[in-house]
């Protein structure tokens, strides 16, 4: 009797424990409730994660770790640094794109204490595609919950005496998920090869023009945009404070007929920034080509984000 309980017992436990990491690795929810605990502040001695849940059709939900940085506690999900608010909740990193428009006009880039706040709180301005190894991306396949239903077919199939068949099958299948795998690395590969090198600019700072990189641009650098930035993308997305210049929009829009974009624009007291509809005419966006540009005296453009 007792070799029988044995018998049974050890593939039933077995089975939980396989059960039990499948369902906390597909499931969110099932993982923090196995593997964490619900605190009611905060701890730097500890290591603590917040469970990041995205809109529906954007993405997947995510543990993501606390990281404390001098005086903030923030965390980062999907390249997007969320930071803790005093009233008991994390909300996006905030950038100028809502202030009145006399601010704009009336700033004088960044310096002092204001490019040191700025260089702390907002990350580079880069545009970085993380290409995952051979490992992870093969983990995250082997993982799917079709393939998991493919592999348990295979193993009742192996209780059958056309073994050597179900053997077969399980390779085949390895080895497509293998191609697959290095067609993902492949197209991964050639999206970072799209990327924007850096180069440099002229940005107004500390009262003065000097030449930065574009990877180290920040929220409120007043920067000028030449003819010779033509020939590499914009930036940044910067609202224009004198000239005017004729872009190429098609790499966000899909159209290529050139725009118009110029500083002319009704600095109203008390009247916002509308990057979406009242202004669009006076933002360059980021990825955007030049093709030609006439600055005005001085300042250019000052970027937003």
């Amino acid at each position: 009797n007792l070799s029988m309980v044995g018998f049974w017992l050890i593939p039933i436990v077995f089975v939980g424990h396989v059960a039990t990491f499948l369902m906390a690795y597909w499931s969110i929810r099932i993982n923090c409730f196995l593997r964490f605990q619900s605190l009611k502040a905060f701890n730097p001695k500890k290591k603590m994660f917040v469970c990041a849940i995205p809109h529906p059709h954007c993405g997947s939900p995510k543990m993501c770790p606390v990281i404390y940085h001098g005086r903030q506690i923030l965390f980062v999900f999907q390249e997007t640094k969320y930071i803790y608010h005093k009233d008991g909740y994390f909300q996006p990193l905030g950038y100028p794109i809502n202030l009145p428009l006399e601010d704009y006009h009336q700033s004088h880039g960044l310096r002092g204490g204001l490019l040191s706040e700025a260089q702390l709180k907002y990350p580079p301005n880069e545009f970085n595609i993380p290409l995952p190894t051979f490992q992870e991306l093969f983990k995250e396949h082997a993982m799917a919950p079709f393939f998991v239903f493919q592999v348990f077919c295979v193993g009742l199939w192996c209780l059958d005496e056309y073994w050597y068949y179900s053997v077969i099958t399980l390779i085949m299948l390895f080895i497509f998920e293998k191609q697959v795998v290095n067609r993902r690395l492949d197209s991964l590969q050639k999206l970072r090869e799209m990327r924007m090198p850096p180069f440099h600019i002229w940005a107004y700072r500390k009262e003065s023009w000097v030449l930065v990189s574009t990877s180290s641009l920040l929220p409120g650098d007043i920067i000028e945009l030449t003819d010779s930035v033509g020939q590499s993308a914009c930036p940044c997305d910067c609202l224009l404070l004198h000239g005017s210049c004729v872009v190429n929009e098609a790499m966000l829009t899909g159209e290529s007929v050139p725009q118009v974009r110029d500083a002319e624009m009704d600095v109203a007291p008390g009247l916002r920034l509308d990057i979406e509809k009242r202004h669009k005419r006076n933002i360059v966006f980021g990825g955007t080509r030049i093709l030609q540009a006439s600055s005005g005296k001085g300042k250019s453009a000052i970027k937003l984000r």
